[in-house]
């Protein structure tokens, strides 16, 4: 190395991938001690934007599940469906290997979201054999079409959210 030359110091790389990176970091050279405070700013607020939209996305996922536990409860069908569970999971994996991330820690991040909407649904069954509900169901295939429309979006939410993590800020000497 030159004498001269510059060096560069990491200040934080975050990670969240559970089987591989993201391959999109960002790295970003500073000259100056203030730039690194406003780029530090401006990364929480993209980590924070990022983090936001991804739980909003869940969230009406999360919203849509105590109309799919009602249809359940009066069709008598089961809460876990294996066989959408897993042509869903697939379909991630997939879509994930083609934006670039890694499908297997697509696949874990759905799984829970998919484990988590089957305890909304039980502990509403659990309610209801107390106190049945007294309305009637919504149309089961209108409701899977709008899960259905969300995990894309839920997808690249949460790929968005891992390249904000994984970017790093390069100071030089």
């Amino acid at each position: 190395m030159k004498p001269n030359s510059k060096k560069p110091i990491i200040i934080g790389l975050l990670t969240s991938s559970l089987c591989c990176s993201h391959p999109h970091g960002t790295v970003v050279e500073l000259k100056n001690h203030n730039a690194t405070n406003d780029l530090r700013m401006t990364r929480r607020t993209k980590l924070a934007e990022a983090t936001d939209e991804l739980n909003r996305l869940v969230q009406d996922r999360f919203e849509m599940m105590p109309a799919v536990a009602l249809y359940k409860w009066h069709s008598g069908k089961p809460i876990e469906d294996l066989e959408r569970e897993q042509v869903l999971l697939v379909q991630v994996a997939e879509l994930a290997e083609s934006q670039g991330a890694c499908p297997d820690a697509a696949s874990l991040y759905f799984q829970g979201l998919i484990d988590q909407s089957k305890i909304i649904q039980r502990k509403l069954h659990e309610s209801w054999k107390i106190s049945p509900p007294d309305h009637k169901s919504a149309d089961i295939d209108l409701l899977r079409k709008e899960i259905d429309s969300l995990t894309p979006r839920i997808l690249r939410a949460w790929i968005h959210l891992l390249e904000v993590e994984s970017s790093e800020i390069t100071l030089t000497n």
